[in-house]
This record gives structure tokens, sequence and C-alpha cells, in this order.
């Protein structure tokens, strides 16, 4: 999930003109999903 932290800093830092409060919005929502997606795969393994 390195490069999601990366990825995710790099876009919140960016100004409204370059990146819509939108595109940022879904962002962080997909990446609620992965997230709790991990925890979830992780629960199967046991």
């Amino acid at each position: 999930m390195d490069f999601l932290e990366a990825y995710q800093q790099l876009v919140l830092a960016e100004s409204e003109s370059a990146v819509s409060y939108t595109l940022k919005e879904a962002f962080l929502a997909l990446r609620q999903v992965a997230e709790s997606n991990k925890c979830d795969d992780s629960n199967e393994l046991f």
C-alpha cells in the first residue's frame, strides 16, 4: 500500500485547478474500499 500512500499525498496536495475535488473524493472512496478489502482478505486466511 506504499504506492497508495504516496499517490494519495500527491493527489491531495494538488490545487483544485490541477485535481478536481470530485476526483479527490473518488480516490478516497476507492482507497477506503481497498483498505476494507485488505482487511476482509486477511480474515479469510484464518
